[in-house]
């Protein structure tokens, strides 16, 4: 039978999480592959496999190197290289490499480099504890920080149209128009639409951006669920095995080094994006390792989360409205409180500290989704714990009147219009 044949039954006996795993890992284009045969046959082409080999870890490098050799002690090593097809599975549970990854793996893996691989020492945390509270606070701003912005661009990509630019990418002026609005750089925005992407908060459809099936959860749900959820979607890019052989790190930058050593062109490009997230999710603080990070590392999501609840700003009921119409949110505001005072404002700065503005077309638009001038009233009143200023009162109550005096009904005969 050929590896062909072999491959692509491999591939119809897999699960569909398991397909889209690794075509994502062997950073594969999928526009042309019809069938499990299509795509069996552009697994084992070689420059496929090339790419694919100098994407393995330490460990998958060196089970591969001991297969060859006939030993198959390293089962997990085998069956990770397995899920990448780059090893097929029998079914009395015997592992053989297919040809073409011999072949590669030959050519990319001296002696030589296999000696100083299975000499060398993965470096260990070395942090003092002062050290590591810094670093835990500097990331667990980014990680909140992060979540500000993911919220603010799926409600700002609900409201506004945004299309696709060439294949998959945002245009320059909504980057810089994001930038500008979180007080950021381009860079920082574009990644962020990545992010966003990766989690299913935001997706392509007919040319143009819009939220993904993650956004009403996202929403509605608490900062350490938003954060867990752009925490997984990392964990599952970098790979169940590269996650055991980073978790003892320190520095995350030069661990991928040492994980992925035969790293170069397109799976550098990867590791590289993989490195920016983790600094823009907070698992890390200028590339070294939050205490949270080890643990999510390792399987234990719900350590995580405790830990990195622990560094993530206070949430208090409090905002200062201004005469000038500004409202000031002197802290993290709870969700549910958030959401609701955002259906009547509109955003100038999001952070720690949050500014938003109330203004004729902001009230409106609460308004017509079903606030009434009563509960505008009350939310400003109670989280702000004074009576509402002057220009902010006759402006909800102008806003109230002028609302709903043209009103467009249907009648037997027709639209009738309507108008006090």
């Amino acid at each position: 039978m050929s590896e062909v044949l072999q491959v692509a039954k491999a591939l119809a006996q897999s699960s569909d999480s398991d397909l889209v795993r690794v075509v994502g890992i062997r950073l594969m284009p999928t526009n042309t592959l019809n069938d499990f045969f299509d795509l069996a046959t552009a697994l084992i082409k070689p420059q496929n496999v090339a790419g694919a080999i100098t994407g393995l870890t330490k460990r998958q490098i060196i089970a591969f190197s001991n297969l060859l050799n006939q030993d198959s002690s390293d089962a997990d090593g085998l069956e990770s290289l397995a899920r990448l097809f780059l090893v097929l599975k029998s079914s009395d549970g015997t592992y053989k490499p297919l040809e073409a990854a011999t072949t590669a793996f030959k050519q990319l893996v001296t002696p030589k480099f296999l000696n100083e691989l299975q000499s060398s020492n993965t470096s260990e945390k070395t942090e003092t504890l002062a050290e590591q509270q810094f670093i835990d606070s500097q990331a667990g701003l980014s990680a909140f920080e992060t979540i500000q912005a993911l919220t603010e661009l799926v409600i700002e990509l609900e409201q506004h149209y945004v299309r696709e630019v060439g294949k998959g990418q945002v245009g320059l002026p909504e980057l810089k128009r994001l930038a500008l609005h979180l007080g950021r750089d381009v860079e920082y925005a574009r990644l962020l639409y990545a992010l966003a992407q990766l989690s299913s908060l935001v997706g392509l459809s007919d040319k143009r951006w819009k939220v993904g099936s993650q956004y009403q959860s996202w929403l509605t749900s608490s900062p350490e669920d938003r954060w867990q959820l752009i925490a997984n979607t990392w964990v599952s890019l970098v790979g169940e095995t590269a996650t055991s052989e980073l978790a003892k790190a320190s520095n995350l930058k030069d661990a991928f080094q040492e994980t992925f050593p035969l790293a170069r062109d397109g799976v550098l490009s990867h590791i590289t994006r993989l490195v920016s997230l983790a600094e823009l999710i907070g698992l890390t603080s200028s590339n070294q390792m939050s205490s949270w990070c080890s643990p999510l590392l390792e399987g234990n999501a719900k350590q995580a989360v405790s830990k990195l609840v622990e560094n993530l700003p206070a949430t208090q009921n409090r905002i200062i409205i201004q005469a000038d119409l500004t409202i000031i949110a002197v802290g993290p505001l709870p969700t549910d409180k958030e959401l609701e005072l955002r259906r009547f404002v509109e955003t100038e700065r999001i952070g720690v500290a949050s500014t938003y503005r109330i203004n004729n077309l902001s009230v409106t638009y609460g308004l017509e989704t079903g606030l009434s001038e009563q509960e505008i009233r009350a939310l400003l009143t109670e989280l702000s714990g004074v009576a509402l200023p002057q220009p902010v009162d006759y402006l909800i109550r102008e806003a109230a009147t002028r609302f709903g005096r043209l009103v467009l009904r249907e009648t037997p005969t027709g639209t009738l219009i309507q108008s006090s």
